[in-house]
């Protein structure tokens, strides 16, 4: 049993009142006719019903008007009072008795909170949950902030806030519930794909779906594989491998992101596109292109490196579960074995965790000098085109430390990935294909997602080489 959580002491009583408001006496054959050409002028109150009965009288009915005309006949517009000079209908004031149940969650707050003090107007939900982050001038009216959510919000069973910064290594916050239920299991539905997902063990921010779609859009193409290096629970994973059939290598080193991962991979029926890991990025990243040797892998039927198309996948007859969870290797098991060799071969590398991906970059240094050239480098290759062609595209994201235009921005994350990249080369800004404002998280910081292509010198960079051609400079 789920514990019911009520710390507020709102008194309902404060929001009773009385409003005077225009109604209009329509004839009931008129009545549609009225509601066509003027609905938008209608009163519109929680629990109010703007057409009502008149006492002892059936020829005709009350429309309420809405409450921003007042008691005021000449602030109605012309439109309006044209068709009631013709139609010969009669406007009366009207008094309205409301309470707590007739208002709006932006109306009770007002009624709550302080002058001084910003009114929050919404939250990010994740299934039955509403996530807020309250400011410090709000948090004294925290519980009745919450529960005034709780109850004008559809849906809504449980209501917190964010306390401090995410600080741990799986990313997950700290909140407070302030009013509903202690119930932090849920289920998500992004772009018609449901995920499973328990907030206070793992992350989730349903603010990125847009980012998401954007990146599947824009840079995913049929016959790519994915790297995703935190992958949470799987939201751009699945969705690339449900919407266009793209295989993804999917990691997180929360071991219940990846019970949660498998999960959803099961639930959506995506087991032979999707295979899961958990491990630290860095040792995953290489762990990928490492087994771009594996012999077992190699020997298996190559598999045609192209999508599926997603409305074929959902014609397909649908497996059992037990089918699906007999494609993963039991849970206890971090790393997943390549299924064949069109996993070997990825496109992409996703690196979604702004505040330390950029500096995980480093993973890749020299990673490819020893990767299987027959998988990684073309031989049919095009005159000009060079083996780096063949080099995933990185799309890595970061938060800005001040107030930046893009171009500023550009030049930040240039210099913070030259710095990563020092020891070979470094980075220009002239090798960044896309810079894309993903969001504003406060006055100061945007986050953004940089694209380019894993540069040739990086890749390959072997510091033994480079030791040698110095040396013989040197002489």
């Amino acid at each position: 049993m789920e514990r019911f959580i009520s710390k507020s002491l709102l008194d309902k009583s404060i929001f009773s009142s009385n409003i005077k408001i225009l109604s209009a006496a329509v004839p009931i054959k008129l009545i549609g006719d009225f509601q066509r050409k003027f609905k938008a002028l209608l009163l519109k109150m929680p629990a109010v019903r703007n057409v009502v009965s008149i006492k002892d009288d059936k020829t005709q009915k009350l429309l309420l008007l809405d409450k921003v005309f007042g008691t005021d006949t000449d602030s109605l517009p012309e439109d309006l009072q044209k068709f009631l000079k013709e139609k010969e209908i009669l406007i009366e004031e009207k008094q309205l008795s409301i309470g707590y149940d007739n208002m709006t969650s932006y109306e009770a707050l007002e009624k709550v909170l302080p002058k001084d003090v910003i009114i929050p107007t919404g939250f990010e939900s994740v299934g039955h949950i509403a996530h807020m982050n309250l400011n410090e001038e709000q948090m004294p009216y925290k519980y009745d902030i919450g529960q005034i959510f709780l109850d004008k919000s559809h849906g809504i069973k449980t209501v917190l806030t964010k306390v401090g910064h995410i600080e741990n290594t799986y990313r997950t916050f700290n909140f407070e519930v302030l009013a509903g239920e202690e119930t932090f299991g849920t289920t998500q539905n992004e772009d018609g794909i449901k995920f499973d997902v328990d907030i206070s063990k793992v992350y989730w921010c349903s603010r990125l779906s847009q980012e998401r779609s954007r990146v599947i859009e824009e840079f995913f193409k049929p016959g790519d594989v994915v790297c995703d290096m935190f992958c949470g629970i799987g939201p751009l994973s699945i969705r690339a491998a449900k919407e266009k059939g793209i295989k993804v290598l999917a990691n997180d080193l929360n071991p219940d992101c990846y019970h949660y991962l498998r999960r959803n991979i099961v639930q959506n029926k995506v087991a032979d596109f999707v295979l899961p890991f958990c491990m630290d990025g860095r040792e995953f990243a290489k762990h990928c292109v490492q087994e771009s040797n594996n012999k077992d892998v190699l020997n298996k039927e190559e598999e045609k490196k192209e999508s599926v198309d997603s409305k074929s996948m959902k014609k397909r007859k649908n497996p059992y579960q037990k089918e699906e969870e007999a494609k993963l290797v039991p849970e206890t098991e971090i790393i997943t074995p390549f299924k064949d060799r069109s996993f070997l071969h990825f496109d992409h590398v996703y690196m979604n965790l702004p505040m330390d991906a950029v500096e995980f970059l480093d993973a890749f240094i020299g990673v490819f000098k020893d990767a299987n050239p027959d998988v990684w480098i073309r031989d049919d290759k095009p005159k000009g085109i060079d083996k780096g062609q063949g080099l995933p595209l990185i799309h890595v994201y970061g938060f800005t430390t001040e107030n930046q235009d893009k171009d500023k921005a550009k030049e930040f994350f240039t210099q913070r990935i030259a710095e990563v990249f020092k020891e070979c080369g470094g980075f220009t800004g002239d090798k960044i294909l896309r810079i894309h404002n993903n969001r504003d998280v406060s006055r100061v910081s945007s986050m953004y997602c940089i694209t380019f292509r894993l540069p040739e010198e990086v890749a390959y960079y072997n510091p033994h080489k480079r030791q040698k051609i110095e040396e013989k400079e040197e002489e």
